[in-house]
């Protein structure tokens, strides 16, 4: 089971960040040229927050349940074990910062009336969402897990 979840949110980790990048293309192009804010911005929006909850729900069931690192950190604490204390504590204390930041961000462009506000919005919460995606990512893994 912990392997296949495992699986699951390193292919989902792609998703996110192909949708979180998309977003802020999209955004920043439409802000240079301004365009429009359409359904299929709010879609994409939505589509990359819910994809970006799912791997949140999904990495807290790994952290809490059934991940052996984290089982040894809650066991004996980070015994200066890098690996230990980057999945035991920065990674998800990083990754709940990353998903308040991207959920907050996008609640206010939710609200937001004007068309260059929203793209405005969406830029600036979701690159911040990035910046700290980028800092929490156990980049010394396997890109890919099969």
């Amino acid at each position: 089971m912990y392997l296949t979840l495992l699986i699951v949110h390193s292919i989902l980790r792609w998703l996110v960040l192909f949708g979180l990048i998309l977003s802020v293309l999209r955004a920043g192009q439409a802000l240079a040229t301004q365009q429009k804010y359409t359904a299929w911005d709010n879609r994409l929006r939505e589509a990359s927050v819910g994809f970006s909850h799912l791997q949140f729900i999904l990495g807290f069931v790994l952290y809490f349940l059934f991940s052996p690192l984290t089982k040894s950190y809650m066991a004996n604490g980070t015994q200066d074990i890098y690996e230990i204390w980057f999945f035991g504590v920065y990674h998800i204390a990083m990754m709940f910062l990353a998903i308040m930041v991207l959920s907050i961000g996008s609640s206010i462009v939710k609200r937001k009336v004007g068309d260059r506000a929203k793209f405005m919005h969406t830029l600036i919460y979701f690159c911040l969402t990035l910046a700290l995606l980028g800092l929490a990512v156990p980049w010394f893994r396997p890109w890919l897990r099969w």
